[in-house]
């Protein structure tokens, strides 16, 4: 199975499965690193030896190969949020409910916005603007760098225009 998905011309991914400290967990292989990501950010086991040295009986790991595309959803990430399962386990939110980490609360003091968001430690956020409320997504606007992620909440502050009416903002988990 891991031949068939390290194939330069595979259009399979491999996906492992099994308990690790006592959790049911998720691995991707990464084909161009030959590692595995685990469904924990920035967790990453080098090799496939290590990471099914715990197999034992009533510790069993099951491999699959999926087709190309669908392996971080089955693995990592099964709600596609952008936040890995684990790490949402981890910081108490719902790993199949996409809404559960992001929310975004909005408050205003003295002409600043002030947006707090649930975030996961080492994740990557833009916060975007825009001041048209029927837009295409073209029409947003980065207002910073990607913000990384130190603790589970995570702050940035926006000090609009006054000759700018109204002000959408959202948020952009990158890569």
């Amino acid at each position: 199975m891991f031949n068939l998905a390290t194939r330069i011309n595979s259009r399979l991914e491999l996906v492992i499965r099994g308990r690790k400290d006592g959790a049911s967990r998720g691995w991707l292989l990464r084909r161009s690193t030959g590692d595995f990501q685990s469904d924990r950010r920035n967790e990453i086991e080098p090799t496939l030896a290590s990471l099914i040295a715990p197999a034992a009986v009533g510790n069993e790991f099951t491999a699959t190969l999926v087709p190309e595309g669908s392996g971080k959803r089955l693995a990592l990430d099964r709600d596609e949020d952008g936040h890995f399962d684990r790490t949402e386990l981890d910081m108490g939110y719902d790993p199949a409910n996409p809404a559960s980490p992001a929310a975004l609360h909005i408050a205003k003091s003295a002409g600043e916005i002030i947006l707090s968001w649930h975030s996961a430690s080492g994740l990557r956020y833009t916060v975007q603007a825009n001041t048209n409320a029927v837009t295409d997504s073209n029409a947003w606007t980065a207002l910073s760098a990607p913000l990384l992620a130190v603790t589970n909440v995570t702050r940035y502050t926006d000090a609009p225009p006054v000759t700018v009416p109204l002000r959408l903002y959202r948020l952009r988990n990158e890569p």
